[in-house]
């Protein structure tokens, strides 16, 4: 099993998918997405740069899973909605839903037409979006084929061992 780890904004997430990859290391062949701007002076990820590496990334893959956080979330779902890439399954810890509606990403058009096997996994009371109001927004765009877990939690914060455990799970990894 191949699977992409595409992190969050911050140059922090670096470490957070490393704790993955070593927990998920045994079962799977693991890429982590390494972010430029994690390596410059810039703030923030530059989504058309960093989206022309996923599809190199993935094109090379035959059967690969998307793990994403945050960011990566928004990454992920829009190169699946143009058709840049192909995952079997995701799992979405943590969507920026509110940075991609305030930065004009049309999240909910991509959402309407999402199928793909995904695992989302949201805390109850995150600030990018709470549980409750991915949950309306999934139902309002007619999202198929997903599950929807609730982490207690008021912030933007993933434990890595969770997601991990968590993946397992849903990619039902002994």
């Amino acid at each position: 099993m191949n699977i992409i780890i595409l992190a969050g904004n911050s140059h922090e997430n670096y470490t957070w998918a490393q704790k993955i990859k070593a927990t998920l290391g045994n079962f799977a062949k693991i890429t982590i997405q390494d972010y430029d701007h994690w390596k410059s002076s810039n703030k923030f990820i530059n989504m058309p740069e960093e989206k022309k590496k996923l599809i190199e990334i993935a094109s090379g893959l035959e059967n690969y899973v998307i793990l994403a956080k945050s960011i990566g979330v928004i990454l992920a779902i829009q190169s699946i909605y143009e058709q840049n890439i192909k995952p079997s399954k995701c799992i979405f810890a943590g969507m920026a839903f509110n940075w991609a509606k305030e930065n004009n990403y049309p999240i909910d058009q991509w959402l309407g037409s999402y199928s793909i096997e995904t695992l989302f996994i949201q805390n109850e009371n995150d600030p990018a979006i709470s549980f409750e109001d991915l949950r309306c927004v999934i139902n309002k765009n007619n999202t198929v084929n997903y599950q929807l877990i609730k982490l207690l939690g008021d912030n933007h914060k993933y434990n890595a061992d969770t997601i991990a455990e968590l993946t397992k799970q849903f990619l039902e990894i002994k």
